[in-house]
């Protein structure tokens, strides 16, 4: 690649200069440009003006950045003209560095040319540069390192980089060491243990951020926690053996923070610390993005490229992919040349890559059991952070042991975690024997994987003193790591307590006895079904046990990920899918075949289910669970049968808690059996225990159906208590599980709650429905109905979601205000806040008044200053939507003068919406645009997507306004997709509606019909019916020629599902005035609207104008038929003549008749048998 070098900022006699030179040639001077006072100012404060609006228009400020690179002289034209990829070094100070220059764009974007490669590389001035390195004649070495340190979310799908990164490099095969500790200390004795500038690249995947003003990766420390890792710290640990390149693959490693620009990023600091090279990302990107670009860079660094060409290949390979996160990988540098890391793969004379997957030595030693590739494997961090601890562990360290034992049920992976180990410690010679252990199989191991030693077995000397010879030989140099795979077969089923057969105890005592003897760096690791014991009477135990636990949470989720018809889209029906997970119990094999019995069956539901407990009862069969069980004590099956009512790992003191009967000694004897899952509590370091899922049907017959249920509450209980204040998702499901199925309402209330108030926040609605229904089962509950009408409400179903809110109000009015603890009042509050949102919303005004007065009377005697401020936002926003900009902007002022309110981000980001709104209502659209932007902000950094979805939507119509129908229609495009995701029917309407009313002024009606439909249809969906009423008025007004079947449909709906008395009055008013009195139908709908209108005569202050209103419409249909009834009893006997006083059933079917008569049956917004009968009045 062709390097040219641009220095800006630096002064001269005549000022501040921009320079340009070919790094390639370093005998022409280079070029320059004076700079005008400011202007790299105003450059910077420009492209930060165009960033911040949206849509993000990312051609404009691309153009913007080459124009001015390029100035009047034409400096990057010339280079665009010829056929070299093209590095450009920007040297400057970091408000110029931390603008986007991967966006460079002239007739496309520069750095995603198909045809030619083109990097901007931030390179520091201040930091010396290194010699040029010469490519190595042998394969690329990559140190890989995830970093998934407690409670940091999301957890990243590490193992899936890694695995791409392979498949990747197939071709040009990679040597990936990975390091899995994800410590600080791990990486430092990492590099000390294999030398100065062993490895090409270092690789760090996880979470970055800033503590204070500095910024830093999130590394674990021991115990898993979190420990923020600074550029100073990374220095330290590499000394001056840095890698010629460093990629932090984390969310804003080569950016600035959105709220402290002024901060350096973390591959900035990295660079000034002495890596010659770092790469990054300037914002937050997804596993899909990270993985992609590490396929693609580290396949073309294997082939021999320069580290610039690689990495804008992986910028160029994220732009073909589609990916929005193309623009954001930077790469920071120091002067040292960018160079090839190793020479390409046919180069004479290169080093071959030798390194073999453990899973192939292990199937071909006979391993009975699938062995999961590397490629294939997830999950089993903790497990194998803890299993090599002890085997890189040397006599002295604390927890040190000459190997592991890997133990627990069939099917969880003990092979593979066996393999993934082997993968781990290339260091190691692999000796592999599989199932029947004896003297002999040992020396045949030992044999294939060193020759040299076969003279020293062949001895007469005893087994451990052979053993010694070859570890004090030949193994001292190379050291192997001894795997006893599949040891369970060394066990006499029938008779487990008398432990493994000796012979192969003898073994396993020699091999362990040796090492320890001769201080050896080879090890050992086991894998079982059945613990058991291995230890010197003198100095300890041999072995140290590593039970193998189900898969739960973020561990159960990626590989659910991996199987297509199980976890991936294939399967639709969530429950079944549900089941189908329970059944597996987080079992990895038995997940694997009931994602093969899917495959290949039918869906229907019934006799899938059948195969599937077919199949989980064949796999019991074939790991003995059944003679298993039966071997036990009645003690012990009771012990299990309680402790297995909890799905999730439980404490000793839990344990102790929830079983009713002996403990001792049956839990140890179970965990040693695999019966109960025995784990490491990360936060305490404690032994936990879980009965395996596939046990739990062996047991069901154990404990009467009393005796369960007890269990279940004890547990209940206990578990609320001892995890209050370390709780998770997880925890608050299993708890509210338990509650649930003991029927302790108290605690499932809460539960529901808790878990209700995370799902909203993650637009997990139709979640949310289904855990208060199952919750009210108990009894009412206000909190329970409150979340349920939440989630309605925004899904709209509006209707539901007022008569839940009723339903919640009703359990708080049994409780006396007077005594009501404060939470409970402003739970009230809030209720009556909503309710008067959505009456409001349906036209109710005058109830809407009342509940919003009640509301604030509550939050005013309760001190509710924040109650009170949602309460003037909520009105302010109905107000807006219903046009009374006036009242609007009085409550937006009295909110704002009430600064001793403190608003959540929430809350904020609405207010700021709403005086957008305002704005520009006003004409003034700039300074609402404005405000939306940092509502944007604030809904961001409350994770609020909805938010969002709604401000965008409103931001969308303001450049519609203004004539930028591409950018309101990218910003509505973005919006919808929110809506959709988070499945919000409402917003979706809108958004329809406005593309709607902007297709219609384009001239493309079929377009605006599509769209209404498209809308209506949502709406019947969730029986939205109040907002499909909207929807029909919104629409007839827009079309002059379709209002009159419009409004038929809207009247026809109103009769069918009831209309709110304010909407109801509009619709028919709408239809009489649009039909005219010598409509047909004119008589019956005002006969109707009287009728409805006298029902709720004195209830509504507008009840008596409308009743005159629909008596004169009925004097004009009288009128046009040659009657004029001069008081109302003639108008009453005219009515009667004209049989228009039938019964109530006759009249409403008439007109329903009818009114489907003038709408042409292809002309119907929605479809009609989707729409129940609720309101037809009785006979």
């Amino acid at each position: 690649m062709r390097s040219y070098i641009l220095r800006a900022g630096h002064q001269t006699e005549g000022g501040e200069v921009l320079s340009f030179a070919d790094l390639d040639v370093g005998t022409e001077p280079p070029r320059e440009r004076a700079l005008g006072e400011g202007a790299i100012d105003e450059l910077v404060r420009r492209i930060d003006a165009d960033e911040a609006s949206l849509p993000y228009r990312a051609e404009a400020i691309g153009d913007a950045l080459y124009r001015w690179l390029d100035g009047a002289e034409g400096w990057l034209e010339p280079l665009l003209s010829g056929r070299s990829d093209l590095t450009l070094h920007l040297e400057a100070d970091a408000p110029l560095a931390r603008l986007p220059w991967e966006l460079l764009h002239r007739a496309g974007f520069l750095c995603a040319h198909p045809h030619r490669l083109l990097t901007p590389v931030r390179r520091l001035a201040s930091v010396a540069a290194r010699p040029a390195a010469v490519a190595q004649n042998r394969p690329l070495r990559v140190l890989f390192m995830a970093t998934s340190p407690e409670p940091v979310r999301p957890v990243l799908d590490f193992e899936r980089e890694e695995a791409r990164i392979l498949d990747a490099t197939r071709t040009q095969p990679i040597e990936l060491l990975v390091e899995e500790s994800g410590t600080l200390r791990g990486l430092k004795e990492r590099l000390r243990d294999v030398g100065a500038e062993h490895f090409d690249v270092v690789h760090l995947s996880g979470h970055a951020g800033h503590e204070g003003d500095r910024p830093c990766f999130y590394f674990e420390d021991d115990r898993g926690d979190v420990h923020p890792v600074f550029a100073d710290d990374l220095a330290r640990a590499f000394e001056t053996a840095w890698p010629r390149l460093v990629f932090l693959s984390g969310c804003r490693t080569g950016g600035t923070t959105a709220d402290r620009e002024d901060l350096p990023s973390l591959c900035e600091a990295l660079v000034r610390a002495g890596a010659p090279a770092v790469l990054g990302w300037a914002l937050p990107v997804g596993d899909a993005a990270a993985t992609l670009a590490a396929e693609a860079l580290y396949d073309r660094l294997g082939s021999g490229a320069r580290v610039d060409e690689a990495v804008a290949a992986a910028r160029r390979k994220l732009f073909e992919e589609r990916s929005a996160h193309w623009p954001l990988l930077r790469l920071y540098a120091d002067a040292t040349p960018l160079g090839a890391l190793v020479t390409p793969k046919q180069t004479p004379g290169r080093a071959k890559l030798r390194t073999r997957e453990a899973r192939s030595e292990l199937i071909e030693a006979n391993a009975q059991m699938e062995v999961c590739s590397r490629s294939a494997f997830v999950g089993r961090r903790r497990s194998i952070q803890r299993c090599l601890r002890v085997l890189q562990s040397r006599q002295g360290d604390e927890g040190h042991a000459e190997g592991v034992l890997l133990h627990g049920l069939g099917g969880l992976g003990k092979s593979s975690l066996a393999a993934r180990l082997l993968d781990r410690m290339p260091g190691h010679q692999r000796v592999v024997c599989v199932g029947k252990l004896d003297e002999l199989q040992l020396l045949r191991a030992l044999h294939d994987r060193y020759p040299e030693v076969t003279a020293r077995m062949n001895s007469d000397l005893p087994l451990k003193a052979r053993i010694r010879s070859a570890l004090e030989g030949p193994l001292e140099q190379a050291p192997a790591l001894f795997i006893f795979d599949d040891f369970e077969r060394n066990l006499d089923l029938a008779n487990l307590a008398a432990g493994p057969h000796l012979e192969a105890l003898d073994v396993l005592q020699a091999v362990a006895q040796a090492i320890r003897e001769t201080c050896s760096e080879s090890r050992m690791i086991v894998t079982s079904r059945f613990a058991f014991q291995l230890a010197s009477p003198d100095s300890g135990p041999f072995l140290v046990p590593e039970g193998m636990e189900s898969m739960r949470g973020a561990d159960l989720r990626k590989k659910l990920a991996q199987l297509p018809h199980l976890g991936g889209d294939m399967m639709i029906d969530t429950e079944m899918r549900a089941r189908m997970v329970e059944i597996a119990g987080g079992n990895p094999r038995l997940l694997e075949r009931l994602n093969r019995v899917l495959g290949c069956t039918s869906v229907d539901v019934m006799p899938l289910l059948a195969e599937m407990a077919a199949k989980a009862e064949e796999f019991r069969e074939e790991i003995f669970l059944d003679g298993l069980v039966r071997q036990q004590a009645a003690a012990c099956h009771r012990m299990l049968a309680q402790l297995a009512v909890v799905r999730l790992p439980v404490d000793r003191t839990a344990v102790e808690a929830i079983v009713e009967g002996e403990v001792d000694p049956h839990l140890a004897r179970a965990g040693e059996l695999g019966l109960v899952e025995v784990g490491i509590e990360m936060e305490t370091g404690a032994p936990r225990y879980a009965v395996p899922a596939v046990v739990e049907p062996v047991l069901r017959e154990v404990l009467s159906e009393e005796e369960h249920g007890e269990a279940t509450g004890r547990a209940a209980r206990w578990l609320r208590k001892a995890w209050e204040k370390r709780g998770s998702e997880d925890r608050a499901i299993e708890i509210y599980r338990l509650a649930l199925a003991a029927g302790e309402q108290d605690i499932a209330v809460r539960g529901c709650d808790v878990i209700a108030r995370n799902w909203f926040k993650q637009s997990r609605f139709r979640e949310i429905v289904g855990i208060c229904q199952a919750t009210l089962r108990l009894g009412d509950d206000a909190r329970a109905y409150w979340w349920w009408a939440m989630a309605e409400e925004v899904v709209g179903a509006t209707s539901t979601a007022k008569r839940l809110y009723g339903m919640a109000l009703a359990c708080h009015r049994r409780v006396d205000p007077a005594t009501a603890d404060p939470k409970i009042l402003s739970q009230r509050g809030s209720i009556l806040d909503r309710l008067a949102v959505l009456c409001a919303l349906d036209g109710d005004a005058h109830v809407a008044s009342r509940l919003w007065d009640e509301a604030h009377a509550i939050a005013e005697r309760s001190g509710d200053d924040e109650g009170k401020a949602a309460i003037a936002l909520n009105k302010a926003s109905v107000l807006l939507q219903r046009g009374e900009r006036g009242k609007a902007i009085a409550i937006l002022g009295d909110t704002e003068r009430a600064s001793s309110v403190s608003l959540s981000p929430n809350e904020q980001a609405a207010e700021f919406s709403n005086r957008a709104s305002v704005l520009l209502s006003q004409g003034k659209t700039e300074e609402a645009l404005k405000l939306w932007n940092r509502a944007i902000a604030l809904s961001d950094q409350a994770s609020n997507r909805r938010a969002r979805g709604v401000i965008l939507n409103g931001m969308a119509y303001a450049w519609s306004q203004q004539g930028d129908v591409d950018r309101a229609n990218a910003l509505w495009s973005e919006a919808l997709q929110i809506a959709e995701d988070v499945a919000d029917v409402r917003l979706c309407v809108a958004i329809l509606g406005h593309l709607a009313h902007a297709a219609k002024r384009g001239g493309d009606s079929e377009r605006w019909l599509v769209l209404n439909r498209d809308a209506a249809r949502r709406l019947v969906a969730v029986c939205a019916w109040p907002d499909l009423l909207t929807l029909i008025l919104r629409v007839a007004g827009q079309d002059t020629e379709l209002s009159m079947g419009l409004l038929a449909q809207g009247t026809w709906l109103g009769l069918r599902v009831g209309m709110p008395f304010e909407k109801g009055i509009i619709m028919l008013r709408a239809f009489l005035e649009r039909a005219g009195p010598a409509s047909s139908l004119a008589p019956s709908v005002a006969v109707v609207a009287v009728m409805a209108v006298q029902e709720i005569a004195g209830k509504h202050p507008q009840a008596e104008e409308a009743e005159q209103f629909f008596l004169r419409a009925l004097n004009k249909c009288a009128e046009v038929r040659c009657i004029e009834p001069t008081s109302n009893e003639q108008l009453e006997e005219w009515v009667a003549l004209h049989a228009l006083n039938k019964s109530p059933v006759e009249l409403f079917t008439d007109l329903i008749s009818g009114l489907e008569s003038i709408v042409p049956p292809d002309a119907w917004l929605f479809d009609r048998s989707q729409i129940p009968h609720t309101t037809l009045p009785p006979a």
